[in-house]
């Protein structure tokens, strides 16, 4: 049995609309602008999608859109080195939630399924998406209060 939990958790309040929150997490331009890398086409549930972050690509599977209010898509959380093969591996499940809060979203982010992959993986895919979503968080943050 594996320490590390199954899931991620990063919350975040944005004093923008819902409708701005949302473009920025499905429009390939304004994803870019905060994500730190581009994204090779819209998203669109059923989609498979490329991103890159840190000269790397990392490809992904849209699975569901309900506009403005969640986000859904799977990718291997450790897919970091070019040389191996995930094809294999399980995926797991990344979530945007988007909430009206005061004046504002409050926007969930969330990543399940590190109770899935091989424990060789496991442990250092966990520590290397709680970095990478808090930097994230924190991008979405500056990307409309520059």
């Amino acid at each position: 049995m594996s320490d590390t939990p199954a899931c991620i958790e990063q919350r975040v309040f944005l004093s923008v609309s819902r409708d701005r929150v949302w473009a920025a997490l499905t429009n390939a331009d304004d994803f870019a602008a905060w994500w730190g890398g581009p994204i090779d086409r819209e998203l669109e549930a059923g989609r498979t999608i490329v991103l890159t972050h840190g000269g790397r690509p990392y490809t992904f599977e849209v699975v569901e859109m309900v506009e403005p209010e969640r986000l859904t898509w799977r990718w291997h959380p450790g897919e970091r080195h070019a040389v191996t093969d995930y094809s294999g591996e399980e995926k797991t499940y990344v979530s945007f939630t988007l909430a009206p809060f005061h004046d504002g979203v409050l926007l969930s982010i969330r990543e399940t399924g590190f109770d899935v992959p091989p424990l060789s993986l496991r442990q250092q895919a966990y520590a290397d998406n709680v970095r990478g979503w808090a930097m994230q968080a924190a991008a979405l943050m500056r990307h409309f209060d520059p």
